[in-house]
């Protein structure tokens, strides 16, 4: 059953986190836990059935190997200009989108058919990827808090992984080594503070 947190004023949906190896009262933690992103594609949500699927197959695929040294959980979110993040759907456009039928209803609005669609497209898709890849960077200082506030577990590895539009972001995620902070500092937790 997937689980909703919210991180630092950002909604997530956590799969898995219900199905972690059980902790025993006052030992230490079987297992580590590794967390892969899932990032949607242009025009999708977080939570369409395809990526829904797709989270809870990969969680499946973890349980089921018994040689398993890590418990998985996989984080999927609203990347920006998307689902609950929508502010401007024109802007998820590309140059030239929607075939006859668009370029009959700009013909209808007194627009040229070959007038752009979005003429800011290249500049929005590549705001929405490094915008998401710091939504990731992000994710990766907050969310073992939020994941065990009582310091119960510890994430070990970082994964991600996208379609589309959610695959540029992780390679961006991924060439900006996702985040410089967690390398030094120690996690946020009660037993910090």
């Amino acid at each position: 059953m997937p689980t909703t947190l919210v991180v630092g004023g950002l909604p997530v949906t956590v799969y898995g986190l219900d199905g972690l190896t059980p902790v025993p009262s006052g030992q230490p933690a079987p297992k580590p836990v590794a967390v892969a992103f899932l990032l949607h594609g242009r025009g999708q949500r977080s939570d369409d059935k395809l990526m829904v699927r797709f989270a809870e197959r990969l969680v499946q695929y973890s349980h089921d190997q018994p040689a398993a040294t890590k418990d998985l959980v996989v984080v999927t979110f609203d990347q920006r200009n998307h689902g609950h993040r929508l502010v401007a759907k024109d802007r998820q456009l590309g140059w030239l989108e929607g075939g006859k039928r668009r370029a009959q209803e700009r013909l209808d609005q007194g627009l040229e058919p070959h007038d752009l669609d979005n003429p800011s497209h290249a500049a929005d898709m590549m705001a929405m990827q490094v915008g998401t890849a710091r939504d990731v960077s992000f994710l990766v200082d907050f969310l073992p808090a939020a994941l065990f506030p009582d310091d119960d577990r510890t994430v070990d590895d970082w994964y991600c992984a996208g379609i589309s539009l959610g695959g540029h972001a992780t390679w961006l995620a991924l060439a900006h080594g996702a985040s410089l902070l967690s390398r030094w500092r120690a996690p946020l937790s009660k037993a910090s503070h």
